[in-house]
């Protein structure tokens, strides 16, 4: 019998590949739903516990709760313990609290700075152990204010590295850590092995 299976690979668009992550899929998902997961959990899981490291009690600010990537950061910090605060625009904040019974303080808005204030107000201005971030410009480095000393900054957007956009250094003087997170090169390396949770 064969078996049911999603994950990464490439030249995938065959009818036969060599996965670089796979995972069987559980008899509770389609096949369609399943695709939807290998890309937002892995970049997710990477970012926080293969670069940024995190453990039980870390806290964690995540961009776009509301979106694939954030819903899977979301589902992965919670998994693992950790304090997470989440931005979304206004209309999807209920979302994010009927499904990840996250409390008021725990959301900002991602249409504006005021994010800071209230992962600043959430910490007790100690700031976050990490950062997974896709706002570009000035919301870049509004996050970068939320970092605590010696947090990880994972950027998984593509629009300020594309554009080669200078970031103000002094923002890193805390021992702040700045990781670019792409899958692509976890695919061309043959070293790699799948770190599924």
């Amino acid at each position: 019998k064969k078996q049911r299976i999603f994950g990464v690979a490439k030249n995938s668009l065959s009818t036969h590949c060599s996965p670089v992550y796979s995972y069987p899929i559980p008899s509770t998902l389609t096949d369609v739903e399943a695709a939807t997961l290998p890309v937002v959990y892995l970049t997710s899981y990477y970012a926080l516990f293969h670069k940024a490291n995190l453990t039980k009690g870390q806290s964690v600010l995540i961009h776009g709760g509301t979106g694939g990537v954030g819903m899977a950061a979301i589902r992965l910090a919670q998994s693992h313990g950790l304090i997470v605060y989440t931005t979304c625009s206004s209309p999807k904040r209920q979302y994010l609290k009927d499904m990840f019974d996250l409390k008021d303080f725990q959301i900002g808005d991602s249409r504006s700075d005021a994010f800071v204030q209230t992962v600043l107000k959430g910490t007790g201005g100690c700031g976050v152990d990490a950062a997974l971030n896709q706002l570009s410009g000035p919301l870049q480095v509004a996050t970068l204010r939320c970092m605590a000393p010696g947090g990880h900054f994972c950027e998984i957007g593509k629009y300020d590295i594309m554009q080669n956009t200078a970031l103000g250094q002094g923002l890193l003087a805390a021992n702040i850590s700045f990781h670019a997170i792409d899958l692509l090169p976890l695919l061309e390396d043959p070293g790699n092995k799948g770190f599924w949770d």
